[in-house]
């Protein structure tokens, strides 16, 4: 069986992982990414200057504390999939 034929018996018309290979495939990179639901209180929160707790997400790697002082905490968000958005300039929505 050829490569062509493999990736095609899963029901893919091109080759899957050249299109994230380059740089100038983002708009392509953009109608894949579909954020989490788990997020949208964290992004609103940030969006808008509020300050949130955070329960349990430390402890699993998602977020790390970066900083503490007078009782507020600075978070570093390391979810990968955040980081990806982030760095790639995604538009994280619901």
């Amino acid at each position: 069986m050829s490569f062509s034929a493999f990736y095609k018996s899963f029901g893919l018309n091109d080759f899957p992982f050249t299109t994230y290979a380059t740089e100038q495939e983002l708009a392509y990179a953009k109608e894949l990414f579909i954020a989490q639901g788990e997020y949208d209180p964290i992004i609103e929160a940030f969006n808008s200057g509020r300050t949130i707790i955070i329960t349990g997400m430390e402890r699993i790697g998602l977020i790390e504390n970066v900083h503490k002082r007078k009782g507020n905490i600075l978070y570093r968000i390391k979810d990968p999939k955040i980081v990806y958005a982030v760095e790639k300039q995604l538009e994280i929505k619901k």
